[in-house]
C-alpha cells in the first residue's frame, strides 16, 4: 500500500481562489483539471487535490489543518511566497527560525492550514517543486498507532526519532508523520477526515487488516453499477482518523521515482514580479506577530 493523494476541500465560492493559491502562489507544478470542481497537482503520487465542497460529503471539514508540509531549499525561496500572500491582501508573517530550519504557516482561500519548511540542506523528502514533503496525523496512543500502521497495514517505518513521533514512508518520498498528542489540544485534530488516500493491489486484504488491527471499514464504492468489483473503500484507524484506499487496477500509477534522483524543476526567476529581499534569513529577526505554527520537532501535547 502506498500514499496516493491528499484532498483539500474548498468552499464552493472560494474554489477558483484556491486554484490561484496553489497554482500561482505556491507554484505547484503540473496542474490537471479533472472536472469543473476538482484540480490535481503533480505528476505522480502524492498528488494534491483541490476539490469544491459541493462534490464532497457534508461531513468533510473545510478550513482545517490539512497536515500538508511543503519543503523549500534554500530558505530564502520562502520569501516570494510570503510576499505573494501579502499582494492578495493577507496579513502574512515572514518565516521564523525553528531550530535549524525556517517555518511559515499559510492558509488557503478556504482557511485550510498548511506549513512550509525551509532548510539550507535539501531534505530527503521532496521539495515543493516535486511533491508533498510530509503529511501529519495525530493520535492519543502512539504505541497503538505504530502497531496499526506498521503492523496491520504493513507500511514501511522510515524513522523513530523520539518518543511521541513515528515517521512512515518510503525513503526519499512523502513521509507520514504520526504524532502523539491530546484531544484537548485544538491545534492537533484527532479523529478527523484526513483527505489522505492510499492505493493497493489487494484491497480486500487491506480492509481485512484494518478490521483485525482495531480500525473500521466505513464504506465501499463499486467500480461499476451491478458488478462485484470495488473501486475504493473508506476506513478509519483506531483513533477515528479516516482515509480512502483505492484499488490500483483502476488507477494509472506512474513508476515510483525516489525524489533524491529527480532533478530540480526549472522555475521562472520571478513570475509574480515581486521585489525580493536579498537579506540572509539568518540576519532577520523572528516575526513577533506569527500565530500558531506546527513544529515537527516539538512534542505536541
Amino acid at each position: 500500500m502506498r500514499l496516493y493523494s491528499v484532498t483539500v476541500p474548498q468552499r464552493h465560492v472560494k474554489y477558483q481562489m484556491s486554484l490561484y493559491f496553489y497554482g500561482h502562489i505556491l507554484r505547484l507544478p503540473h496542474q490537471t483539471e479533472l472536472d469543473n470542481s476538482t484540480t490535481r497537482w503533480f505528476r505522480r503520487p502524492v498528488y494534491v487535490v483541490s476539490q469544491s465542497a459541493d462534490a464532497l460529503a457534508e461531513e468533510q471539514p473545510k478550513g482545517v489543518f490539512t497536515g500538508i508540509q511543503f519543503n523549500v531549499s534554500p530558505p530564502k525561496d520562502m520569501k516570494p511566497i510570503a510576499a505573494a500572500m501579502r499582494m492578495i491582501g493577507v496579513k502574512q508573517s515572514e518565516p521564523h527560525r525553528v531550530q535549524e530550519s525556517w517555518l511559515m504557516t499559510l492558509f488557503d482561500s478556504t482557511g485550510n492550514q498548511l506549513v512550509v519548511m525551509g532548510t539550507e540542506e535539501p531534505p530527503d523528502e521532496p521539495l515543493i517543486e516535486k511533491g508533498v514533503g510530509s503529511l501529519s496525523l495525530f493520535v492519543t496512543d502512539i504505541a497503538r498507532a505504530r502497531d496499526f500502521y506498521l503492523g496491520a497495514l504493513g507500511l514501511p517505518l522510515r524513522a523513530d526519532p523520539y518518543p511521541g513521533l513515528v515517521v512512515i514512508g518510503d525513503p526519499s518520498g512523502t513521509s507520514l508523520m504520526v504524532y502523539q498528542s491530546s484531544k484537548a489540544n485544538p491545534n492537533t485534530p484527532i479523529g478527523r477526515k484526513t483527505g489522505i488516500s492510499f492505493y493497493s493491489d489487494d484491497l480486500p486484504k487491506v480492509l481485512s487488516a484494518v478490521m483485525q488491527g482495531g480500525g473500521m471499514v466505513i464504506g465501499q464504492q463499486p467500480a461499476e453499477q451491478g458488478k462485484p468489483e470495488i473501486y475504493s473503500a473508506d476506513f478509519a484507524d483506531p483513533e477515528g482518523n479516516s482515509f480512502t484506499v483505492i484499488d490500483q487496477r483502476f488507477l494509472e500509477i506512474p513508476a515510483y521515482e525516489p525524489a533524491a534522483t529527480q532533478q530540480k524543476a526549472a522555475q521562472p526567476d520571478n513570475p509574480l514580479g515581486l521585489e525580493l529581499d536579498s537579506t540572509p534569513m539568518s540576519e532577520q529577526p523572528p516575526d513577533a506577530e506569527e500565530g500558531y505554527t506546527f513544529d515537527r520537532d516539538l512534542e505536541l501535547d
